[in-house]
This record gives structure tokens, sequence and C-alpha cells, in this order.
């Protein structure tokens, strides 16, 4: 069985890197009863290429599996690149995943360019729905995959694993050349403990489960033998457990001290021996302010002490670490004179 799995960047970057689709490929190729009967082909795509080019580069592959990996940012290309390989007479099926797919899959199943589309985790349903398709057999009460049903859906949930380090690395692997990319991504971990409304990171099951330091050591390892330049690190919270996070620090600062690296962080978790940690190597951290007000961050599912994020702030200061903060405009309940200072308390606090 042919396997083409496709990832739509937004544009060449060192964050366009196919980590998931990297993710199920490792899984398909180490899976041991699989072995010798699939080949996977991963293409990077972009944005900016119209679905016929998509569909064509697809198409090249000789696909009987077709995956898209469907971001916010990407779901309108992919949709209508799967659309337009349907119409050029492939007989491929064609599946997707990701967060806007499982966020949205009961709109995107009705819309009719996907066979199924794979909600939550896709390594574990992906590799049974490839069992099933080998030996002839529907797939329809595969966990974790939504099909059409009538007029709705059906999927049988999909337990999250417990265990991810049962997941093949897809750079341990060779899946994923870290060398092959300008930059990569990183992922240490997978969900989130918080629940803001603008966010799907805790996806439907919340909670944070994350990859053993022993696989997190062995891939740093890697990136700095490979001469990996920068890593963005997908975690949505790095800094969450202060023990692990300051753990890592150190690891990088040993193994890999010339590599750049990104950071997600929440403001209430920094203490004076991470600002030094994160100073000591060369990062640069993303704060999620997104706004000053306390109402409208209330109302979006987010708590507010802006007395503690100045404090907090203020030790990224002394420590001179590199940070930088988000803002979201057009929160509910905000205006553009809360927007405006919202961005002068940001901009004060350097």
């Amino acid at each position: 069985m042919q396997i083409t799995l496709v990832a739509i960047h937004p544009a060449p970057s060192p964050q366009a890197v196919p980590l998931a689709a990297a993710f199920l490929a490792a899984a398909l190729e180490q899976c041991p009863d699989l072995a010798g009967r699939v080949r996977v082909t991963i293409l990077d795509l972009y944005c900016h290429q119209s679905p016929e080019e998509c569909a064509a580069a697809i198409a090249a592959t000789s696909p009987d599996l077709v995956g898209f990996s469907v971001y916010l940012w990407n779901r309108a290309r992919c949709s209508a690149a799967a659309r337009t390989l349907r119409q050029g007479g492939s007989r491929a099926t064609i599946f997707c995943g990701g967060p806007e797919a499982t966020a949205a899959r009961r709109e995107m199943l009705a819309a009719g360019e996907w066979d199924f589309i794979i909600a939550g985790e896709g390594e574990a349903p992906l590799v049974a729905v490839v069992r099933h398709l080998i030996a002839g057999r529907p797939f329809t009460d595969t966990p974790g995959v939504a099909t059409r049903d009538g007029s709705g859906i059906r999927l049988v949930p999909a337990p999250p694993l417990g265990e991810l380090d049962t997941l093949p690395s897809p750079y341990l692997s060779g899946i994923l050349d870290p060398a092959g990319y300008p930059g990569i991504l990183w992922q240490l971990g997978r969900g989130c403990s918080f629940a803001c409304d603008f966010c799907f990171d805790p996806g439907e099951q919340g909670g944070v489960r994350r990859f053993s330091l022993a696989r997190v050591e062995a891939e740093l390892a890697l990136f700095a033998g490979r001469g990996v330049s920068q890593v963005f690190v997908l975690d949505s919270t790095f800094n969450q457990d202060r023990r692990r996070a300051r753990e890592i620090l150190r690891l990088i600062a040993r193994i890999a001290p010339r590599i750049h690296f990104h950071f997600e962080v929440r403001s209430e978790f920094i203490d004076r021996e991470q600002a030094r940690l994160f100073a000591a190597i060369t990062c640069s951290l993303q704060i999620g302010l997104q706004s000053a007000s306390p109402d409208v961050l209330r109302g979006v599912g987010r708590a507010f002490n802006r007395d503690d994020f100045v404090a907090r702030v203020g030790l990224l200061n002394e420590a001179g670490a590199i940070f930088g903060f988000d803002l979201i405009y057009g929160l509910p309940g905000d205006t553009l004179a809360g927007f405006r200072a919202s961005l002068d308390f940001a901009l004060n606090l350097y």
C-alpha cells in the first residue's frame, strides 16, 4: 500500500516541518505486522500552491491512501486539494486529521471531500485503519475514526495514549532528518491543562502527557550532532512543570548550547532560577498575555493578576532573558481603547 501524507505549510520557513505527518509515518513504518507492506511518502506543500498543483504532486506518488494534516490556516487549501484530486479520477482513500479536523469533524465530513477523519491523536487509529484496508475489512468502527453515517457522523472515541514513549520518534527513527530543514519543531509533550476559549491545545481530553527525559536527551543530542540551528518547542506551556523545565534547560546548556530555542511559557510559572536558566542559553520566550484587561480575559477563560505578571516579567528582565508577548485583538468585550491599553502595558514591561 502506498500511503501519502500531506503537510500544507503557510509558507517556507524554519517552522515548515511536517512533524505530525512524520509521527504517523514512524508509527506505520515501525509497526511489525505492516513491515514491507506499506510505503509512506511525506509531501511538503505550501498554501501559495494552487489546488491543482497540490493534487498533481499527490497524484504523482500513485497513492492508495492520502492523509492531510489540517489546521485553521490550511483547511481551505487542504479541502480544495482533496476535492481536485478526486475530480482528477484518483481512486485513493482520502482522510484528514489534526486540530481543525478534530474540532470541525462534523462540518468537514458533511462537505464530502473526506472518506474519514481521525479525531485526536492519529498514530494508533491510522495503524488500525491501514490493517483493515490491507485485509479488505471495513474500518468504520475503528476507535478515533469519524465517518459519515446518514445525516450525522459515526465515531468511536479513542482513549489517549497513556505512555508517549511508545510512539517512535520521527527524528530518532530517521523519518525526519533534522539537517534537512532550516529549523525544526520539537514536541516534548502533548495536551494542555488550561481551557482558554480561543485555543484547541487541550483537545477533547485535557491534561498534559510528556515524553521521558531520556528521549528528550537523545533527541537533543541528535539535533546538536546534525547541526540544527533553531528549534521551535511546541509545548503550550513549557514551564508548567518547573522541575522538568529546569532539567531540560540544563540539558540544553550542556548538550546544545549553540542552538536557538523558542519556548511558549506562562508568566505564573516563572521563578528566579528559571529566569536565570533561560538567560544562560540561546533562546526566546513567548508569553501569552493576550490582554491586560482582567474582564476581557475572564470572558475567554483566563485569570490575570497584573501585579504578579509584572513581578515575574521583572525576573526575566533582571536575568537578561529575551522574551515577547502574545496579544489578541478583537477578543469578546474588548475595545480599540482596551487593546491600545494592553499594548502600552506590554511595551512598558520591556
